[in-house]
């Protein structure tokens, strides 16, 4: 008993040991506890560093710390106590703790530009008082802006946006701009302007009665024209009537990269169909169902399920457009739905 007590002993020592030398720099929970006791604003990692979406945010997390300062990780394996008390049910999971002792939970891509620009976006104030001379600067200071255009009695639309603001701004940023009153000059409206910056849409609400117009609006704007198909997103899609234009890869620079060329067409053509990148590590049989061996792109059409692959060589956003325009216009070959699949990778994406 009192040699496997030794040996347990020693095991922990050395878990410890090389938890130290761990990259991800953890801290103890006595220290994570006395942060936390001293109100500073800290961003904090808590992770399985043997789990494969931690290991996947490391590259992520080590950049982010090169450039910020009050972060810290902890290894939800090892001191799992800490990770209880902090109600952290999935990992790795990313949270903000602020110097008046409230938290926030980080909700969006585990990138670290992304994680960057939401600490910025707690640091602005929940809403910004904006003038004439700065509303156009302020509309692109974020990925997804909204100011609300307000008549200084509009006391219901301004507790609807600050309700609005206090659920979303962890990605949105939000600004307020009082209307003069009116005169017979110059006749104003009540609105709220949301920008997508991402890919540079911008949508309005001037029609407030509808019950749930204001949640639709801020729904509308986030939406990619390009969506990341994942497990969050497909009950989405699937409810999307469109025809859909799918491109599949394994690697994530390549779908990036696809995203940032399909942009302008899936912009033109964002009225008839929806487009959509596909991780084939996440769903590796759906490249066959569509006649793709590996990396490729298909359209389908909504009305009779016809797929028709991209056989080009080169895929631009040209080449992409006079695709769609023509299987609009009928002049590209329905696959079979027997032969076997292509695969039109493309590695100057």
């Amino acid at each position: 008993m009192r040699a496997a007590s030794v040996a347990g002993v020693a095991c922990v020592l050395v878990s410890q040991a090389l938890a130290d030398r761990s990259p991800w720099n953890f801290i103890t929970a006595d220290d994570f506890k006395a942060r936390l006791e001293n109100k500073e604003q800290l961003l904090v990692a808590f992770v399985a560093p043997q789990d494969e979406l931690s290991s996947a945010l490391l590259p992520q997390w080590t950049e982010l710390v090169e450039n910020l300062d009050l972060t810290a990780a902890v290894n939800c394996t090892s001191v799992p106590a800490v990770c209880r008390e902090a109600k952290v049910s999935t990992l790795p999971a990313i949270r903000l703790y602020q110097s008046d002792g409230s938290m926030v939970r980080y909700r969006g891509p585990k990138k670290a530009l992304d994680i960057a620009l939401f600490i910025e976006r707690m640091n602005r104030p929940l809403i910004t008082e904006l003038t004439e001379e700065n509303l156009s600067d302020f509309s692109t200071i974020d990925d997804f802006t909204a100011i609300g255009h307000f008549f200084e009695n509009d006391d219901t639309l301004r507790a609807d946006f600050t309700d609005m603001a206090n659920k979303l701004r962890d990605r949105y940023t939000f600004g307020v701009h009082t209307l003069p009153a009116q005169d017979n000059n110059k006749v104003s409206t009540s609105q709220v302007v949301c920008r997508n910056n991402v890919d540079n849409l911008e949508y309005k609400l001037r029609e407030f009665d509808r019950v749930g117009a204001l949640e639709q609006l801020f729904e509308q704007c986030a939406a990619p024209l390009v969506i990341p198909l994942n497990r969050r997103t497909e009950l989405g899609f699937n409810k999307i009537a469109k025809s859909a234009v799918y491109y599949f890869s394994d690697d994530e620079a390549d779908r990036e990269a696809y995203v940032d060329m399909a942009r302008p067409v899936a912009k033109a053509f964002r009225e008839y169909l929806v487009f959509a990148t596909v991780d084939t590590n996440d769903y590796p049989q759906m490249p066959g169902m569509f006649g793709i061996q590996k990396r490729g792109l298909c359209l389908q059409v909504l009305q009779n399920g016809q797929v028709y692959h991209f056989t080009g060589e080169d895929m631009t956003a040209e080449s992409l457009q006079n695709f769609i325009q023509a299987v609009s216009g009928g002049k590209a070959q329905a696959w079979d739905g027997k032969s076997g699949g292509t695969n039109n990778a493309h590695d100057e994406l």
